[in-house]
């Protein structure tokens, strides 16, 4: 066995501790940990002054609402700390919506911890990165739209973002101190921000590359196959994508996320 690769984020942590228990070349599992935890990233970047915003832990139910209301204000973000795929988490735009959301998250079975954090305005984007030894490439910009209820899940995406020289340069030096303050030092990265008037400010950290169809638009816009820096980084070497030339040229793509609209068996697939 030469290395150990892992693909998700619910996974992330035991893929890195079974990485170090064997001897195989990994991340270090205490980072991993840090990233698998959206309120101690928070706390992190904002002690940095990375966000503006802090983080504040809520009990799921009524008894968090007169916590969020004094420390955090409305309109504000309910989250798992530990969720994934949009799940866990809500929107809330005023006190009604605050005390239906916390009660959904109490019926919820929440992988980590419920949050409160401020909800920032402003078009939502993500960051592909990839990097080494602390190093950061942005291999691209992705635009994303998400549903308009509390619920938040995602529905539209479009790879890449044409954006001037100068502005992706800045959200590349961003992204780069965000990653180094977060403890990411290698791999793929799909880093959420929020462009707000101010600058971008974080949404969220995973570990990976993004889900859905982005891993395919990397390749077939970039030209190359991204997957094979997952190779060289579980085999410990310096991924030749981080040095690659990389022209941009291919196809910009677009895909929407369809959705049930009520419980049922797939049939005729």
């Amino acid at each position: 066995l030469a290395g150990l690769i892992n693909t998700t984020d619910t996974w992330s942590v035991p893929a890195a501790e079974l990485a170090a228990e064997l001897g195989l070349p990994g991340p270090d599992p205490a980072a991993v940990r840090l990233l698998r935890d959206k309120r101690r990233v928070r706390e992190a970047l904002y002690a940095q002054g990375l966000s503006r915003s802090a983080a504040v832990p809520v009990p799921a139910g009524p008894e968090g609402a007169d916590a969020v209301l004094r420390t955090v204000g409305l309109p504000a973000v309910l989250k798992d700390s530990a969720g994934t795929s949009s799940r866990g988490v809500w929107i809330v735009h005023d006190e009604e919506a605050l005390h239906h959301a916390l009660a959904e998250a109490a019926r919820q079975p929440l992988k980590g911890a419920l949050f409160a954090e401020s909800f920032l305005a402003g078009p939502l984007y993500s960051a592909e990165t990839l990097s080494w030894e602390g190093t950061t490439r942005l291999l691209g910009v992705l635009s994303r739209q998400t549903s308009r209820t509390a619920v938040v899940r995602e529905e539209v995406a479009a790879f890449p973002v044409a954006l001037p020289d100068g502005e992706r340069a800045a959200i590349e030096a961003w992204v780069g101190r965000v990653l180094e303050v977060a403890g990411h030092r290698g791999g793929f990265a799909h880093v959420e921000f929020i462009l707000t008037a101010e600058g971008p400010e974080l949404v969220e950290i995973n570990r990976r590359i993004g889900g859905a169809l982005v891993g395919e638009v990397l390749c077939r816009t970039l030209g190359t196959n991204v997957y094979t820096a997952m190779m060289d980084e579980a085999l410990g070497r310096r991924p030749a994508l981080l040095d690659a030339e990389l022209d941009g040229q291919g196809p910009a793509y677009g895909f929407v996320l369809v959705y049930a609209d009520r419980p049922g068996v797939l049939k005729g697939w």
